[in-house]
């Protein structure tokens, strides 16, 4: 109708197929070359995730915002708003869709024209991703493990993610075409350890979908137990550990701020011997751990064969750092585009 590309950030993934012509992908990563000079923020709350709204690398210096939400509260938290609609979105949607029917298209919106530049910006940015997803390097790269994820993630398949690193890495890859498809666990609260119980409920809910549950290592270590109600209750869900040795996130960000290792290591590094496959079997589930990327598809296999709760231990490289990461230390972004593109 528009013309105007769409992006998503969170529970909203699936609210547009990520395959759409007019899917700018998940705003963490499309405001950084969407660049509108207007934007429609529809049921969003600013937080740390979207740069509190103010991150100059998301949003241009004169950006105009039109903030719509049910709740007034969040009107102008962390940025102020030019227009702050008050209301339930999906009336406010509709009728701002019969509005549009009513009035004429300014000329770039109707040829399409910066749909197709915002298309073939996505393109340019997730390039660099898709080349890492083909990276054979040891320990694994998490891009590796979710590029190999991803070609089970076909209709018939629903995943949760947990964690920080683990999740960023998920949103980044795994794509949704239909809402529900891929949801985080953290929610608003950003809480961790709520993937294998609300993988437990998504497998409940679906019996007819496939299951799985993208944890860090840490989330795994506060509800992993809930492996046992999966058995008891006979639930199949495949999990997948990312399993990094530390919590990832908060290393990354200290490694940034700090730079030192060592200090990034205090608090952070986890205990590296755990064998979560074991424990998996301990309980009545089938486990298995990977350190070699070409195992990560057959692993995925077989305990999709087996049909109970699986645990797929992946060992993945603790030195890979995401675009969050990345994004809250605004001195080393150029870090980041170097490692993945080549202007």
């Amino acid at each position: 109708l528009t013309q105007i590309p769409v992006c998503y950030y969170d529970l909203g993934q699936g609210c547009i197929p990520d395959d759409h012509p007019l899917c700018a992908g998940n705003a963490i990563g499309a405001l950084r070359f969407v660049r509108p000079d207007v934007m429609l923020a529809v049921g969003v709350c600013f937080n740390e995730s979207l740069g509190f709204g103010v991150d100059e690398t998301m949003y241009p210096k004169d950006l105009k915002v039109i903030h719509v939400d049910i709740d007034p509260s969040v009107m102008g938290k962390n940025r102020p708003v030019d227009l702050g609609i008050v209301g339930d979105p999906k009336a406010v949607l509709s009728q701002l869709i019969d509005a549009v029917k009513q009035v004429s298209r300014n000329e770039k919106s109707r040829d399409g024209s910066w749909a197709r530049e915002v298309a073939e910006a996505k393109k340019t940015f997730f390039s660099g991703f898709e080349r890492a997803g083909d990276s054979s390097a040891k320990p694994i790269r998490p891009e590796r493990l979710m590029k190999e994820l991803r070609e089970f993630m076909t209709d018939d398949a629903l995943a949760i993610l947990d964690g920080g690193d683990a999740a960023v890495w998920a949103y980044t890859y795994l794509k949704a075409r239909f809402p529900g498809q891929v949801i985080g666990s953290q929610g608003p609260l950003g809480h961790l350890g709520g993937g294998i119980p609300m993988g437990i409920a998504a497998k409940l809910a679906r019996p007819e979908k496939k299951v799985f549950v993208v944890t860090g290592d840490g989330s795994f270590l506060l509800n992993g137990v809930e492996i046992d109600t999966a058995v008891r209750y006979n639930v199949p869900l495949v999990i997948v550990v990312v399993n990094d040795g530390y919590w990832g996130m908060v290393y990354h960000q200290n490694v940034l701020a700090w730079k030192s290792k060592e200090k990034a290591s205090v608090g952070t590094k986890l205990g590296g011997k755990a064998r979560y496959d074991r424990f998996a079997e301990s309980l009545g589930g089938y486990g298995e751990t990977v350190t070699e990327p070409e195992e990560i598809k057959p692993a995925i296999r077989r305990a999709l064969r087996e049909n109970v709760p699986a645990v797929i231990d992946v060992h993945v490289d603790p030195e890979a750092a995401t675009i969050l990461d990345y994004s809250t230390a605004p001195t080393v972004t150029s870090r980041f585009w170097r490692e993945y593109w080549t202007f």
